[in-house]
């Protein structure tokens, strides 16, 4: 039998671990890495592009990826590929408010999943 892991503590340490402040301009890319043990792992305004790539989101307090909520913008293009969600607070993925039209890809394999 497997045992349970460990919810992540109510309050994190850190808020996020990236932030963007301003939102459809520059770019993020980040490979084969791990964001986790802070509350949001990626969090603000919606990168003009953004590609994610064999990265492991894990023991968030509140998301993995929450970007564009309360932002307007142009949109942009997301790429989320072969990336595990797990463990997380509140959510996986939030993507855009009303005023963004974005061109969302998340390819397989992607795992979202909470134990």
């Amino acid at each position: 039998m497997r045992a349970a892991r460990p919810r992540p503590p109510a309050a994190a340490t850190i808020y996020y671990c990236v932030s963007n402040l301003v939102n459809g301009t520059g770019s993020l890319t980040i490979t084969d890495s791990a964001l986790h043990d802070c509350g949001t792992a990626i969090r603000g305004g919606i990168y003009e592009t953004m590609t994610i790539t064999n990265v492991q989101f894990r023991d968030l307090t509140f998301g993995g990826v929450d970007l564009g909520a309360g932002f307007s913008g142009l949109g942009s293009i997301i790429r989320i590929t072969g990336s595990t969600f797990e463990n997380l607070g509140n959510l996986a993925l939030r993507i855009g408010s009303g005023s963004n039209l974005n061109d969302f890809k998340l390819n397989r394999p992607a795992t979202i999943r909470n134990e």
